[in-house]
């Protein structure tokens, strides 16, 4: 700590230039959103110290306080090489990164040139999944000749250099308690660690709240961009085919979803694909829903713990839901006011009774939804967020 002229105390973490860099070969538009609203949480929570870096191969521009560098190109076969072969080498070339004294790094996969990078530079290590698991996840899938012999040629390149790196960084990040005990495993070695679930940009999500049951018309939904294994839609299909009661159960599937990869599952339910939504139509659609479905199948990806988007946006709309996993940013919900429901994270069957409860539970609360914004403003935006990320600078910088 050092001091101002005023006399306050400054923290060490915001002496320090820190670049937040995201490396990919295209720039996705979820992660696009996500480093923007990572950014504009760091301006919202007074931190000025952090510069947003999405290094990609297609576009070299700045978009709001995210600046796009587009790393070196190469002659083909070349450029595929150096992607799958030498990331770190990439970003290396792409920024002058001697002007930070910390580099908080979305992990990007192990290969040689990760060794040099993580000894040469101050790397904070950020995680989203168990790598190795999640390799060999995808790699049951149907997959074309191409795609799963470069899945396994970055598969073996993690489990030959990605000990070795994690071993060299300062500190890791994990946006799950379970990932980040994982990862600390990995690294073979004592290093500062943070869990920092993924966040939200609150203001820019509507308060739509829900449908209030009626006690005879079930609507559920579930937000997906695209189809995954771990999304769980088919076990909730399969849970409404067997259900008897009486109460009228209609599945809302929302976002590019291909119908046909769920043919054997939905003809015996009231199913509706709507496609991709946004904006006031999306609105519309969620205000017209009695709950929301979060993740049920987290198990194909070896995984107990996650930081869904989807259950954050519920969680801001208003839209009370269930889960069959553990999130971290659920674990201080008043009990009272609990707005979502756990099942377990298996192959077994969802209890359609026991959403039938839930729905009837939270329509009799008249403050559920006002509850639930308050708590996502508090939790999970990315103003909350980012001060978790300067904190743990600040205890990597004083070790």
């Amino acid at each position: 700590m050092i001091l101002h002229s005023e006399g306050d105390l400054v923290p060490l973490s915001m002496q320090n230039k820190i670049a937040y860099i995201n490396f990919s070969a295209y720039p996705t538009r979820n992660i696009e959103k996500k480093i923007l609203a990572m950014a504009m949480g760091a301006h919202d929570a007074g931190i000025s110290n952090f510069d947003f870096l999405y290094i990609n191969g297609e576009k070299h521009n700045i978009l709001g306080s995210v600046k796009y560098i587009k790393y070196p190109g190469f002659p083909l076969p070349l450029n595929y090489y150096n992607f799958i072969f030498r990331r770190y080498s990439l970003i290396s070339r792409s920024v002058d990164l001697d002007k930070y004294k910390y580099i908080i790094l979305r992990y990007s996969g192990g290969d040689a040139t990760g060794v040099h990078f993580f000894s040469k530079f101050s790397v904070v290590s950020e995680h989203h999944s168990l790598e190795l698991p999640e390799f060999r996840s995808r790699l049951q899938a149907k997959l074309p000749g191409y795609i799963r012999f470069l899945k396994k040629i970055r598969m073996n390149l993690e489990q030959k250099y990605g000990y070795e790196m994690l071993g060299l960084a300062k500190g890791i990040i994990g946006v799950t308690r379970e990932i980040t005990n994982y990862e600390i495993n990995r690294a073979e070695n004592i290093i500062s660690s943070a869990t920092v679930p993924n966040g939200i940009r609150v203001k820019q999500i509507p308060k739509t709240g829900f449908k209030k049951f009626n006690g005879r018309n079930l609507d559920l939904v579930c937000l997906a961009n695209s189809f995954a294994p771990w999304h769980g839609i088919e076990r909730i299909m399969k849970s409404m085919a067997l259900y008897k009661g009486q109460v009228r159960i209609k599945l809302h599937a929302i976002g590019n979803i291909n119908r046909m990869s769920f043919s054997p599952f939905y003809h015996n339910i009231d199913v509706q694909f709507h496609g991709y939504k946004a904006g006031h139509e999306l609105d519309k659609l969620l205000a017209g829903m009695n709950l929301g479905i979060g993740t049920l199948s987290l198990y194909n990806k070896n995984m107990k713990e996650a930081c869904s988007l989807k259950t954050r946006e519920y969680t801001a709309r208003g839209l009370p839901f269930f889960i069959a996993y553990m999130d971290p940013d659920l674990q201080q919900v008043d009990k009272n006011n609990r707005f979502f429901i756990e099942f377990e994270n298996d192959q077994s069957m969802i209890d359609m009774e026991l959403i039938v409860q839930f729905a009837d539970q939270v329509s009799k609360n008249k403050e559920i939804s006002t509850y639930m914004r308050y708590y996502a403003q508090k939790h999970m935006d990315w103003s909350a967020k980012m001060v978790k990320y300067s904190e743990f600078i600040e205890k990597v910088a004083n070790r």
